[in-house]
């Protein structure tokens, strides 16, 4: 069988030792996570070095700091502390929360001039309030008050308000039962 296996050359022999590898030493793994100091630290010897190992985790990205808040939907001041509109908004039950203000906002931002306004059955009775206080504090505008049923998000009443001639839609709802990305009218969904 020796004659076998060394005329076809299949391995060792049975009486060689076969050599065991050699095992690496553990290396101590390299630090991901530093403190400033050691990152400019690093910094400035890779500046130093530009022909350093391309692969040193030493190489650290500084983060662009965070842009403040947008302005773009914050309610100006002279809206959320007029005092005719908070006197106004104060004759809707407190228990409600109907977001005048950012609908005033929406209103007078979007150059809208017909507003149609939806609500669920419950709240019909605060609508003919509502409409007053827009049309008072939007001048120029006129309001649509819908009388079909709303039982939530997933009943946006697009294509009514659009064959009405309403540019914008404000619909009080009261879940997000299935989100609404595309309408064929702007709208705003109060909750």
């Amino acid at each position: 069988m020796e004659d076998d296996r060394a005329a076809t050359n299949l391995g060792p022999e049975a009486d060689q030792d076969i050599a065991e590898e050699a095992v690496p030493a553990t290396k101590q793994p390299k630090r991901r996570f530093v403190g400033r100091k050691t990152a400019e630290k690093a910094n400035e010897q890779q500046q130093a070095n530009p022909n350093a190992n391309i692969e040193d985790s030493s190489a650290i990205q500084v983060a662009q700091p965070r842009r403040t808040a947008r302005a773009l939907n914050a309610i100006p001041d002279d809206i959320v502390y007029n005092q005719d509109i908070n006197d106004a908004i104060a004759l809707l039950p407190p228990n409600y929360n109907f977001e005048i203000h950012k609908c005033i906002h929406r209103i007078r931002t979007s150059g809208a001039k017909s507003i149609a306004l939806q609500f669920p059955e419950g709240l019909l009775m605060f609508a003919t309030t509502i409409s007053d206080i827009l049309t008072r504090f939007c001048p120029g505008t006129s309001t649509l008050i819908m009388g079909d049923v709303t039982y939530g998000a997933c009943c946006i009443d697009d294509y009514t308000a659009r064959a009405l001639g309403c540019d914008l839609l404000i619909h009080y709802a009261h879940s997000c039962l299935i989100p609404v990305a595309v309408t064929k009218i702007d709208r705003l969904r109060e909750r």
